[in-house]
């Protein structure tokens, strides 16, 4: 299949079964944790694709897995009522992080987010009962917010510091998952617009972007069944686990290793 899908996973067989199974194991990830999809799949999906493709593949899936889990979650309202001066500064943030994303130095961030995750989880786990004061969130999710917005608009890695926070928050699972999927929902639309505006979303890619759906949210229905089983307790262990196993890999990424 040359020619209109040279560039994308349909170009050829293999590539496309490969990227298909790494899309499922993100969507997987995405439904039980709320959280995860591109984390997981970009850089399985790099093995075989480069990285901007790989980039551009995701914005279906995530775009559509996002709205998805925002719609159909009972707590969305709830979510959005505690977390909105949040989501209103990690759009300002964006905002003011896309334009950093040309000329910035990756691996020096990457390595500084991956100490603070490592850093993070060890700090739960040694305190377990740490969490943000009630009195001190609004001002807290602002700050936090901001940062996090200028973190993902300048290199897509908003999973990270929105789960820390959220963790720190000490929300339900499904309030977790609503509110992480809003805010993802929220910080990843203009970075796709930027995607588009520079031409790296280009016809061939979207198509592709829009195919890639079926394992994502075939994964994500899967996930969201196990997560109806997994106690909260647990769930939040899931998630600081997940959350030291990019830590360790952005910082080993920083390091050059």
């Amino acid at each position: 299949m040359n020619g209109w899908f040279d560039g994308t996973p349909l170009a050829d067989p293999g590539t496309a079964l490969a990227a298909a199974g790494a899309l499922l194991l993100g969507g997987l990830v995405k439904g039980l944790l709320g959280m995860g999809l591109p984390t997981v799949a970009v850089p399985l999906l790099t093995y075989f694709l480069p990285l901007p493709v790989a980039v551009g593949l995701m914005s279906v899936p995530v775009m559509v897995s996002n709205a998805a889990q925002a719609i159909q979650s009972p707590e969305r309202r709830p979510a959005l009522r505690r977390l909105w001066p949040f989501m209103l500064a990690l759009l300002i943030g964006v905002g003011a992080g896309i334009p950093l994303l040309v000329g910035l130095d990756q691996r020096w961030l990457e390595l500084v987010l991956g100490l603070v995750l490592i850093f993070f989880v060890a700090t739960n786990v040694r305190m377990p009962d740490l969490q943000v004061p009630a009195r001190r969130e609004r001002a807290s999710s602002i700050v936090v917010g901001l940062l996090s917005g200028v973190i993902g608009g300048m290199s897509n890695l908003f999973g990270p510091p929105v789960a820390m926070y959220f963790v720190s928050l000490r929300l339900p699972p499904d309030v977790f998952v609503a509110a992480v999927s809003m805010t993802f929902l929220v910080g990843t639309t203009p970075i796709y617009v930027a995607l588009l505006g520079s031409g790296i979303l280009d016809g061939p890619l979207l198509v592709a972007a829009a195919l890639a759906l079926v394992p994502t949210m075939a994964g994500v229905w899967l996930g969201q069944r196990l997560r109806r089983i997994v106690p909260a307790a647990r769930f939040r262990q899931l998630i600081l686990l997940l959350l030291a196993v990019i830590g360790l890999d952005l910082a080993r990424r920083g390091l050059g290793i």
